[in-house]
């Protein structure tokens, strides 16, 4: 995690601002010291508009404690007072500030005047300026902050927890509208502007603007940062020059036209926009800065905007360390039978097709990118395969550089040359050729679109311009092996990913590398709906360092694996036998060594712990403190070998760190007895071993299906332990895995099928070739033998690519993939068909008898990690119209599958819940040398009761408390409020325990969140509205769990997050929580109108006078 820097200027915070906090300790004092002198934004108190706020810092000890003291509703000793803020104005006050004493100068902290109920929401008694929604409850609360590394975008909520947009620990930010001045207030309104959630929820409510439903760990919101999207199409968009007779030229013109005019209204209206590129071709929009909420919000009602979608990081996984020149089989090739490809088909090579690299760029210097028997010296030059390409971004880019900082601007050039070697390694997947490494298509030539710099993360305008510019080069295909948020398919990326298919061009995208974490996680570019997702699949080999065991019957040696970070350089000692000392904690603690050991528990020796529950650099670190000097090794929480662990080189230091398997793990674990001595003795130098988990799924490939319950990922390849090309300057060849090593072998087959059949013709030859990929993939089953069923859909889509079937088959059955949705009425819900459509484009007969091959059943209620899932041998029951089919050449058919999910019924499942049933409709020929299958999965139950709220008695469970909650050292004395004496708030500002906060979880993603207040005097509660309203809200990480915390400050709107807030009255009321259900193969078109009440809280009061008695 990135140091934090320091308090944030005003200037800063008119905007977003990011703020990191460490995740398992309390805040640093800095962070507090800080916040005492900082502009905090008053709710309560919004000055005008035009206010001007000017830092006045106070660095008197005896002030700060006074501020702590009131601010957390403890008692002040004598002469202390709280610090009074200044500020010039640039305009009359506004009436509510006038209103209260000290208004002109001092900022009074005295309690506004009581209003009537608001039955309407409508005039409180003290004027109260009408005040433009610009975010979430907290924001003018939040206008001061302290800044981290970064500068994403997020929600005004506590966390307590990893939450699903922070990589290292919560991502905090804190925003402040230009609409709305500031003034100091003491820690509470630090804290409320703290209580924020790194996600997408801290935008303006407005309809035209779009946020992303899932922000993973990798990646964030960029700082007031946004692509506008316009309403005429693109010019490329095949559909309208149909649709309107015209060209692609003619649609540009009208495309550049609405730009231009779009200029013209940004500074007829003074509006602090910048725009940074326009995109023309696959998207008709441009990627704009702009500063404020007020603004943003005046873009989004200017003619011809059609939406806007705030700009989203991107990342590829950390670099390897280089091999040192083995000669290497291919061995992969042998998993997708490409092997047998060559040997039948060896004129095909992919040669001459355009393969588009979206990525790192491409070391074109690299021989494995040169004709073969030639040279490259000179890019774009003779002997080279790289012939096309541009570099977006620079060397020293990084999308989360501080701003100001030579990183945080693109510095464009002609030349993609690869530095950090993300991309080199993909390249060469796809079509690297020397005498080393050959990839599926060697004869393939390239465009490297470089949008990342040597290190760091890129943002999805950078990516779409590299689509335009792959789509100018005439790309026959693109390859994106790297992840982002969740996004729908009107998303910038989805729309013009389906623009590209639409023209012509294939999409292969990785299906994201966050499968430990549980259902519904594939993420970005590859959820795009016409784009094709691909899962990863474990490579037969892997390059392992290994360590001899002594002390253990039947366990010898182990394969291990250091960090892949950069920096981690320090390696176990080869002539030394290490004692294991294993942790204390139970085997099946889910959160071994994130918290802190006993001293000297691994004195004398190396330490063995489990993962789980925290990042792996705690539980090294935990383990160092502990007395481990020696060493630090992690063994796996699922089956399976751990490799590529990220660790932070700085706080591990000198000591050695090294990964197991969970298998090996457990069994040394069992036998590491105090009073054993069992050693291990490492080897450094790696060699190629065949994998435990050959063809097996790979563990970190993220599960589906997407979050309306739709197929995805579509296919896998081998991702998992794959050995390819990389920057000469950093080893020339390197192992990674990832699916972003699965998607380039995906793409490597497709090149062969263009030189085979020729191009794409548009989004029908993007269907056919996804039909003949899922038809012939091959289902996986688990590594024991037990055939009877395969692993599940939702995992690995239609199964590992069988690229000589793919290539051969003349057969073809659609749709390639069937989606039932749900079953509402599950135990006695109705069945479900499908109409199958069966095409012989071949010259012989063929005969086919229907068989189902059935997946075991999978549930991951509660946000559940994968390691956790409920598994069951149980399946829908399939049957068919008929038991077999004959197509004679050219002739098509169609069968009717009828799929019963009602059986077996509740009781023959292990436990309750949403379980996922799926598994392959598979059409087999007689001598089983011939098969086909389509994918199918449906949800037994009702999917729009799938829990989004935790329930009691979990921890997490909805709670209504005060604000100690929101500062780590009260939080532990923060009551939970029930339904017996009604706790009484005064809204007091200065005093945590006079404001109500409610404490949640949410354990799956919502398309809306909503706090409703509720006029508890009248039994039947009325709405008297809202206090809060979060589009796509997000979950919390399911390894750590934790909750969120809303504090609820008197102010209420008409709608969720809409406008014309007011100030409640004094009296009785309930909060409720409520959010949009899942919905299944739709999506909500008015979250609005589909919110539903998952929870009320207890009564309480309302009493502004309290403080006063």
């Amino acid at each position: 995690m990135a140091a934090h820097s320091r308090a944030a200027s005003i200037s800063e915070v008119v905007g977003i601002n990011e703020f990191v906090m460490s995740k398992y300790s309390p805040p640093p004092p800095e962070l507090f010291h800080a916040f005492f002198d900082q502009v905090i934004a008053a709710r309560y108190y919004a000055p005008s508009p035009h206010m001007h706020v000017q830092h006045q810092q106070q660095h008197s000890s005896s002030s700060s404690y006074a501020s702590a003291a009131a601010s957390s509703g403890l008692p002040m000793s004598a002469g202390a007072s709280h610090s009074p803020t200044s500020y010039s104005y640039g305009a009359p006050p506004s009436p509510m500030l006038s209103a209260f004493p000290g208004a002109q100068g001092q900022a009074s902290l005295a309690a506004p005047p009581a209003t009537p109920l608001l039955s309407s929401v409508h005039t409180p008694s003290v004027p109260t300026p009408k005040m433009h929604r610009s975010t979430t409850l907290l924001q003018s609360a939040a206008a001061g902050g302290y800044s981290g590394s970064g500068e994403s975008a997020s929600s005004l909520m506590d966390v307590s927890s990893e939450l699903d947009g922070a990589a290292n620990g919560p991502t905090l930010s804190l925003r402040g509208p230009s609409s709305l001045g500031t003034m100091r207030f003491p820690l509470l309104f630090a804290l409320l502007a703290l209580s924020a959630v790194a996600s997408a929820q801290d935008l303006p409510e407005h309809e035209k603007i779009v946020a992303p439903a899932y922000i993973p760990d990798t990646a964030s919101i960029l700082k007031g940062k946004y692509i506008v999207q316009f309403s005429r199409p693109p010019a490329a968009s095949v559909t309208a020059q149909r649709r309107e007779g015209v060209s692609a030229e003619s649609l540009k013109v009208e495309v550049k036209a609405q730009q231009e005019s779009f200029g013209v209204y940004c500074r007829r209206k003074q509006l602090n926009v910048k725009v940074n590129r326009r995109f023309a071709n696959l998207l008709n929009a441009a990627s704009v800065n702009i500063k404020n909420a007020e603004d943003l919000v005046k873009v989004a009602n200017a003619p011809g905007v059609k939406a806007i979608f705030p700009v989203v990081q991107h990342t590829i996984p950390v670099e390897p360390q280089a091999l040192k020149n083995p000669v290497i089989p291919q061995f992969a090739h042998n998993l997708t039978k490409i092997n047998l490809v060559n040997e039948r088909f060896p004129d095909l090579t992919g040669k001459d097709v355009k393969v588009g690299v979206i990525d790192s760029g491409i070391d074109w210097k690299h021989p494995a990118f040169a004709i073969p028997g030639q040279t490259c010296e000179e890019f774009k030059g003779p002997g080279c395969r790289v012939l096309y390409g541009s570099d977006f971004v620079g060397d020293l880019y990084d999308s989360n550089a501080k701003k100001d900082t030579p990183a945080a601007t693109p510095q464009p050039d002609n030349d993609p040359l690869d530095c950090g070697g993300h991309g080199t390694h993909v390249a060469g997947i796809i079509g690297g050729f020397d005498d080393k490494v050959k990839g599926v298509a060697p004869e393939a030539i390239f465009g490297a679109y470089r949008v990342f710099g040597c290190d760091g993360k890129t943002d999805n305008a950078i990516i779409l311009a590299a689509l335009e510019q792959a789509y100018q080069d005439g790309m026959e295909l693109v390859n994106l092996s790297l992840g982002g948020a969740h996004v729908g398919a009107d998303s910038p990326y989805a729309q013009a990913i389906d623009t590209l298919v639409d023209n012509g061009v294939y999409v292969i995208a990785a299906a994201s590398n966050d499968g430990v974490k549980g259902y519904s996680y594939v993420t970005a570019p590859s959820i795009a709906s016409k784009a094709f997702s691909i899962a990863s699949f474990d490579n037969t080999h892997a390059l392992q360092t290994v360590a001899q065991v002594e002390g253990i019957n039947g366990v010898g040696e182990i394969w291990f694996d250091y960090s892949p970070t950069d920096g981690v350089t320090q390696r176990f000692d080869q002539a030394t036998k290490y004692k294991i000392i294993r942790s204390p904690n139970p085997p099946t603690f889910a959160t071994d060594g994130c918290a802190p050991f006993p001293n000297n528990t691994f004195a004398g020796g190396v330490a063995l712990v489990r993962r789980g529950g925290c990042e792996f650099t705690d539980k090294v670190v935990n383990a160092i403190n502990a007395g481990a000097a020696q060493g630090v090794i992690v063994y796996n929480n699922v089956p399976g070998q751990l490799n590529g662990a990220v660790l932070n080189a700085t706080r591990i230091g000198e000591t050695p760190a090294g990964f197991i398997s969970a298998e090996d793990g457990a069994r040394i674990y069992a036998a590491a007895t105090p009073a054993s001595n069992i050693t291990i003795q490492f080897n450094n130098e790696a060699k190629f071993r065949r994998s435990a988990t050959s063809g097996q799924p790979s563990d970190f490939s993220s599960w589906g299906l997407d979050v309306n319950l739709r197929l995805r990922p579509d296919f896998g390849a081998p991702g998992g332990n794959i050995y390819s090309a990389y920057p000469l300057k950093k080893g020339g060849y390197a192992q990674l895995s990832g699916t972003s090593m699965a998607s380039p072998y995906a793409a490597g087959i497709v090149a062969l099928d263009v030189q085979r059949n020729g191009a794409s013709q548009g989004a029908d030859s993007a269907l056919a070739l996804a039909r003949r990929f899922s038809n012939t993939a091959r289902p996986s089953f688990p590594s024991n033998g037990d055939d009877s069923h395969a692993e599940s859909v939702a995992k690995v889509g239609a199964g590992m690519i069988d690229a000589l079937a793919f290539l051969e088959n003349p057969v073809s059955v659609a749709p390639h993939k069937i989606e039932l949705g749900d079953s509402p009425q599950w135990p006695r819900a109705p069945r479900k068909t499908q109409v199958l459509t069966i095409k012989n484009d071949g010259k012989e007969a063929k005969t086919y008898r229907f068989t189902h091959t059935p997946s075991r059943a999978v549930m991951g209620d509660n946000n559940r990690p994968a390691a956790q899932f409920a598994t069951a041998k149980v399946h829908a029951r399939v049957t068919f119209s008929t038991p077999s089919v004959t197509l004679q050449p050219g002739e098509t058919k169609q069968v009717t599958v009828t799929f019963d999910s009602n059986v077996p019924l509740l009781g023959k499942l292990p436990e309750a819940g949403h379980w996922i049933y799926s598994g392959y409709v598979t059409l087999e020929t007689a001598d089983r040398k011939n098969q086909l299958n389509v994918p199918y999965a449906v949800m037994a139950g009702d999917y729009s009761t799938m829990p989004v709220l935790a329930a009691a008695p979990s921890p997490l469970a909805p709670s209504l408390t005060n604000a100690f909650v929101l500062n780590p050292l009260l939080a532990q004395f923060a009551p939970t409020y029930g339904n017996g004496n009604v706790p009484v708030f005064s809204l007091n500002a200065t005093r945590l325990a006079e404001i109500p906060v409610i404490r949640l979880a949410t354990l799956f993603p919502t398309r809306k969140l909503a706090i409703s207040v509720h006029d508890a005097t009248r039994a039947d509660l009325p709405i008297v509205g809202y206090s809060l309203g979060l589009n796509h809200m997000s979950r919390i990480k399911s390894e750590t769990g934790g909750t969120i915390n809303i504090p609820f400050v008197g102010k209420v709107t008409p709608t969720p997050g809409g406008e014309d807030e007011r100030l409640i009255a004094d009296g009785t009321y309930v909060l409720g929580i409520q959010y949009v259900r899942p919905t299944a193969l739709q999506s909500v078109p008015n979250p609005d109108a589909a919110l539903y009440t998952g929870w009320t809280s207890p009564r309480f009061i309302v009493n502004r006078n309290r403080d006063q008695n």
